[in-house]
């Protein structure tokens, strides 16, 4: 059984994403809504689907409503039928201290 790294809290977040480079060469760049977030990553709604293995650049405000710039890569594309819209699991790549600091002060203020 996989065990997280990391402990996730639900937590909506609006973001920006872009999408950096991509193994089917996709332009994508829009805004979506978190369902949780960790120091691992996070899982947002998508109006479209995306490879795995995608890299996105993401935005998002901290606690004291400061941008975040982070790289990630998309680990997981679920399809949610009834909405037709995608959950897309995504993990943090080579997040910097203060990154990492400024994300968990999120986790412990929800």
């Amino acid at each position: 059984m996989e065990r997280r790294k990391f402990d996730r809290i639900k937590k909506e977040v609006i973001t920006h994403f872009e999408v950096v480079e991509s193994p089917d060469e996709i332009e994508l760049a829009d805004r979506a809504k978190t369902h949780d977030i960790s120091l691992g990553g996070m899982l947002f709604e998508a109006n479209k689907p995306m490879t795995i293995g995608t890299i996105l650049k993401i935005d998002f405000l901290d606690a004291k409503q400061k941008k975040i710039k982070v790289i990630s890569r998309v680990v997981r594309v679920e399809e949610i039928m009834i909405e037709e819209k995608f959950e897309i699991g995504i993990a943090f790549i080579n997040l910097k201290d203060e990154q990492k600091e400024r994300i968990q002060e999120m986790i412990e203020k929800q």
